[in-house]
């Protein structure tokens, strides 16, 4: 963007009068050598814009061709973005409907014609471009993010695909060796068999979430649906994780009843969001703390929330929770940041929505909800 002093300014409007005045008020300001040029219809106006890139656009929102709406639409980049500023102009007061709908579309401001003075004008096209550059800028990080995601996304289901057989194998041949190892003065040889064992198990939950993430990705990821038991699935849940929990002085525990429906759902994708959500918890709650699983019907869905006392997650933190790929402390090598992301994929395959409460010194709060079976 060119600095003030040399702005290029596209003014479309179909009155001469309406254009005059405007170039009158631009041209008065003394600290600014304005470069204007101008149209009377909308599709000059865009021949132009996509010319010259003028660094303003003031438009008449009632065009003989087209409206603001039109135009912004018809400006737009493929991903929706306006790529310049623009700032429409009305000869009939304040509508704020149509002031809404003008800045959802991607106009910086909208004005009344006839309410404002030279001064004023400068001072809206400045702010406009000031803001415009803000937005483009962190629409250029949002964009060079996603393609980074895409990108380790693509090489993480590669190294995935490739490690899967040989770390099943040594997990394999880990455990088999465990089984038949029974020799006296072998512990130390059944200790590194042990080590061998559990390295091989994680790194395998490590390729399987890859694996998930890049099925999400590519449309693969199916369920087997059936009439799906809450509680033997929420059990089994539990086991995986009461051996950590217990370690660490955490108490984990369920006030889940008998009467809740069936599931219409994957009994094994339910599994891995319970196992998922409490891995997280477990992992984030101090010792002497506490992991609850809750449970109640809510018309046709079960909402199922997963409660602990841990140090509560800081509100600027919580819109990233389920991103791929990230962590609440940069730091933290204890997994690779994408459990919630796959639960959120898993949960919204069956129908279902998770969000999250948290409360810093207080703990967190994951709801989920599954759709009951129909009877």
């Amino acid at each position: 963007m060119t600095s003030p002093a040399r702005r290029s300014i596209l003014i479309v409007d179909d009155s001469p009068e309406d254009r005059e005045v405007a170039r009158h008020f631009l041209r008065r300001d003394q600290a600014c050598s304005y470069t204007i040029k101008e149209a009377e219809a909308g599709e000059d106006a865009l021949v132009i814009c996509r010319e010259f890139e003028p660094d303003c656009v003031l438009l008449d929102h009632d065009l003989p061709d087209m409206n603001a709406l039109e135009f912004l639409e018809a400006l737009s980049d493929a991903t929706g973005f306006v790529p310049m500023p623009v700032i429409v102009l009305t000869g009939h007061g304040i509508r704020t409907d149509l002031a809404r709908l003008t800045l959802e579309r991607g106009a910086q401001d909208y004005i009344v014609k006839g309410t404002i003075t030279p001064e004023g004008l400068v001072r809206v096209i400045e702010n406009a471009v000031e803001k415009f550059g803000i937005q483009r800028a962190l629409a250029e990080q949002r964009i060079a993010a996603e393609i980074r995601n895409r990108q380790l996304e693509t090489f993480a289901a590669v190294v995935a695909h490739d490690l899967r057989n040989p770390v099943a194998l040594i997990q394999t041949s880990a455990g088999f060796l465990l089984d038949v190892l029974v020799r006296e003065g072998d512990d130390p040889v059944r200790k590194q068999l042990r080590i061998i064992h559990r390295s091989a198990v994680r790194a395998n939950r490590l390729i399987q979430d890859l694996m998930d993430v890049a099925r999400l990705d590519a449309g693969q990821f199916t369920l087997e649906r059936e009439r799906t038991s809450v509680i033997p699935t929420l059990d089994e849940a539990l086991e995986l994780h009461r051996a950590a929990a217990t370690d660490v002085g955490i108490q984990l525990e369920s006030r889940v009843g008998d009467e809740l429906p069936l599931l219409d759902a994957d009994r094994d994708r339910l599994l891995q969001i319970f196992d998922n959500l409490l891995g997280n918890a477990i992992k984030f709650t101090r010792q002497g703390g506490a992991v609850r699983i809750d449970a109640e019907v809510d018309g046709p869905w079960v909402r199922f929330s997963v409660v602990d006392t841990g140090a509560g997650i800081p509100e600027e933190l919580r819109a990233h929770l389920f991103d791929r790929f990230w962590q609440a402390r940069s730091s933290d090598r204890r997994g690779l940041g994408l459990g919630l992301a796959i639960a959120k994929g898993m949960v919204e395959a069956h129908g279902g929505r998770i969000w999250v409460e948290s409360q810093l010194g207080k703990g967190t709060t994951f709801f989920f909800t599954m759709p009951v079976a129909p009877s």
